[in-house]
Order: C-alpha cells, then structure tokens, then sequence
C-alpha cells in the first residue's frame, strides 16, 4: 500500500495505468548501474524528472545545481556528459537524478555501491533527511548495503 497525496494504492493489484502515473509522480528508483544518456550533460539529466512534472526550467536547473553540489559532483562536470565520469561521480548523477524531485517512495538498489566511505556516509545522511520529510524507502534484494532500510516507515507526514 502507498499513500500518495490522493489517496492509498495498493501497489500489488493496482491497474496498469495507476502503476505508470505512480512511476512518473510518486515512485522513485536508485539502480547501483547508470545507462548515461550519450550528450547530455550531469546538470540536464538530473533536472530532467523535475522538468517532467512541470518545474520551469530556472527552477528545475536550480535544484538540480543544488543537488549536484550536495553529492559533490564538482561544477566544472555539471556541463559534462556523464558517460565520461568515474564509477562514483556516475552512482551520485543517478541519486541526484532520483532524489531531485520529491517521492512518496524511492527503491533503493544498493545506491552506495560504487561510493567511497566519505560519499557514502553523505548519501546515506541524506536518505536519512528524505526519510524524515516523508519518503519511504525500500531496498532490492540484492546483497546487504549500508544504505540498507528494509522495512522502513516514512517519517511524519
């Protein structure tokens, strides 16, 4: 069961066409593997979920910059293609992209994976502060990872 700002939904028997606005408005996904878009740079990827639900540009571009800055991807890549990056600076243009714009839940597939002990110590704090302001979380069921919250509730709403 989800609750979303219109209601509940039970995910298990909900049909289709639910499932596919819930996957564009209300669910978030974090995989440990980036398939980067060829030529696009960091800044428009991670702006882009935002640009989807209708955030003028100025503000889509602004968060994203703020949460780029927060994952420190340094600014001189934001206009960089992330297909070029390291392992760690691709998994952290993943998590902007999925942390940018605002879910009632994230699926979180081992997304410290690839991060150093600093990063993801920032990752995780920073799960922690969604998990706060509301986000459910779940993990995949691939091995354990720090970032593990199985069974995790959402903080107050």
């Amino acid at each position: 069961m989800l609750r979303t700002g219109n209601g509940s939904v039970n995910l298990a028997s909900a049909p289709e066409p639910s499932i596919l606005a819930l996957r564009r408005h209300a669910i978030g996904y974090v995989s440990q593997f980036f398939a980067a878009i060829p030529r696009v740079s960091a800044l428009s990827v991670v702006a882009e979920p935002l640009l989807e639900l209708g955030t003028p540009p100025p503000e889509a571009h602004r968060l994203a910059r703020a949460m780029l800055t927060r994952l420190d991807i340094p600014e001189s890549l934001w206009e960089c293609y992330p297909a070029t990056f390291s392992g760690g600076e691709r998994q952290r243009v993943n998590l902007a992209r999925a942390l940018v714009a605002p879910r009632e839940l994230m699926l979180l597939d081992e997304p410290t994976a690839s991060l150093d002990p600093a990063r993801r110590e920032a990752v995780l704090g920073l799960l922690a502060d969604l998990k706060r302001s509301g986000t459910a979380s779940h993990p995949g069921p691939a091995r354990p990872d720090p970032a593990d919250t199985r069974g995790s509730e959402p903080g107050p709403p």
